[in-house]
C-alpha cells in the first residue's frame, strides 16, 4: 500500500480474452454497467468498507511508515501493540513535516491507534495518523508479505482488513471501479476476491477499461497474503456530454 487517503505489488497474469461463445452470451447491459461505474459510479459496491469523513470536515489519512521516522530504503507501513510507541512515532512523523499540527484527540479501533492532528488555522481540515495493531494485521516488510494476524481468524475479519487496506492502495483512484466482492472459506484459507474495473483513457477516440479479479489469499494457520492478480477482459466505451456508450 502507498500514499495517503484524502476525503497502493503483486504478479500479473492474464487470463486472456473470452471465447466467442461467452462473448456472445454476455448481456451488452452488463458491459453498459461495468462502464458507467467507471465513468459516473457508484465506485463501491452495497456492503463495502468505507471512509467517511464528519460533516464540515476535510480529512488526509495517512498510516505511519518507515520513512516518517528517518529510516533508508522504501517505505514500509508499521504495526505497534504498544500505545505509546505508536504515539511517539506519530508525533515523530507530524514533526517531520513542513507544518507541525497540533494532537487534539486520540483513539483506538480494532485495527489501529488513530491520532487526530489539526492547524488552529485550518481546524476544518484534519489529518489522521494511523498505525496499525500488529495483533491484529502486520504490513509487508519484504522479504516477509503482509499477514492477517487477528484470531480467530474470520471470513468476515479477512473481508474487513483487506477491504480497508484497499483504501490505502494505487485502486484507490479516479477510475477505478470496484464491481463486487467475495469471501470463501476453506480448511487451509480464507479467500477474499475483488473484481474492479479499471479505465485507461485514450487521447481521443474510445477509452479502454480493464476489468481485474483481484485474488488475495489468507493463510489459515500463518495469516499470510499471497496475492494473485488476473485480467479477465478488456471492453472499449467512450463518454461523451454527460452520455456513456459502448464501442464496438
Amino acid at each position: 500500500m502507498a500514499g495517503a487517503l484524502v476525503l497502493a505489488a503483486c504478479g500479473v497474469q492474464n487470463g486472456g480474452a473470452p471465447d466467442a461463445e461467452r462473448a456472445a452470451a454476455r448481456p451488452a447491459d452488463a458491459d453498459r454497467a461495468i462502464a458507467e461505474a467507471v465513468y459516473l459510479g457508484p465506485r463501491l459496491p452495497a456492503g463495502f468498507h468505507r471512509e467517511q469523513a464528519a460533516p464540515g470536515e476535510f480529512q488526509t489519512i495517512y498510516h505511519i511508515t518507515s520513512a516518517h521516522l528517518g529510516a533508508g530504503g522504501a517505505p514500509r507501513r508499521l504495526c505497534s501493540d504498544d500505545f505509546d510507541e505508536a504515539l511517539a512515532w506519530a508525533e515523530t512523523a507530524a514533526r517531520s513535516q513542513p507544518v507541525y499540527r497540533d494532537l487534539v484527540d486520540s483513539s483506538a479501533s480494532a485495527l489501529y491507534f488513530e491520532f487526530r492532528r489539526v492547524n488552529a488555522a485550518q481546524p476544518e481540515v484534519v489529518h489522521l495518523a494511523r498505525v496499525f495493531r500488529c495483533a491484529q494485521f502486520v504490513p509487508a516488510a519484504p522479504p516477509l508479505e503482509a499477514r492477517v494476524s487477528r484470531r480467530p481468524l474470520s471470513a468476515e475479519g479477512v473481508r474487513d482488513t483487506l477491504e480497508y487496506r484497499w483504501w490505502f492502495s494505487p485502486s484507490n483512484n479516479q477510475g477505478v471501479a470496484v464491481l463486487a466482492t467475495r469471501v470463501e472459506e476453506s480448511g487451509e484459507a480464507i479467500v477474499h476476491t475483488t473484481r474492479q474495473a479499471e479505465l485507461q483513457r485514450a487521447a481521443s477516440g474510445c477509452d479502454l477499461i480493464e476489468v481485474w479479479r483481484d485474488r488475495h489469499r489468507v493463510d489459515a494457520v500463518t495469516g499470510v497474503i499471497t496475492p494473485e492478480r488476473v485480467l479477465e477482459r478488456v471492453l472499449s466505451a467512450r463518454f461523451e456530454v454527460g452520455i456513456v456508450s459502448l464501442c464496438q
